[in-house]
């Protein structure tokens, strides 16, 4: 958790980021989000190639790929969680999502 100032939110709209560290998130809302929006990206660095963000409700998933992919959407209206990933494959693996508290 970083608290970033107003003046230097990160890509202009943002004013808040979590680094997530080989870490698979339940499903659940974003409900704490000031906004709707927020920004998903996945490193470069992970052993990965691709995960997937499940939405439930929508009953799709959204191919992520490490170091390629941004996903802007509603995450605070919106269930959603990762899809299993192998433990030799989630150590290390890094998301940042950016959003607005």
């Amino acid at each position: 958790y970083l608290d970033m100032p107003i003046q230097n939110n990160i890509f202009g709209s943002f004013n808040e980021v979590i680094i997530n560290r080989s870490v698979i998130s339940a499903t659940h809302r974003d409900y704490n989000n000031k906004s709707n929006i927020s920004a998903l990206v996945l490193s470069l660095d992970n052993k990965l190639d691709v995960s997937y963000l499940g939405l439930p409700d929508l009953d799709i998933s959204i191919p992520m790929i490490s170091g390629r992919s941004l996903l802007l959407f509603d995450l605070k209206n919106n269930r959603h969680s990762n899809n299993e990933i192998p433990s030799d494959k989630l150590d290390g693996r890094l998301s940042l999502v950016f959003y607005n508290k």
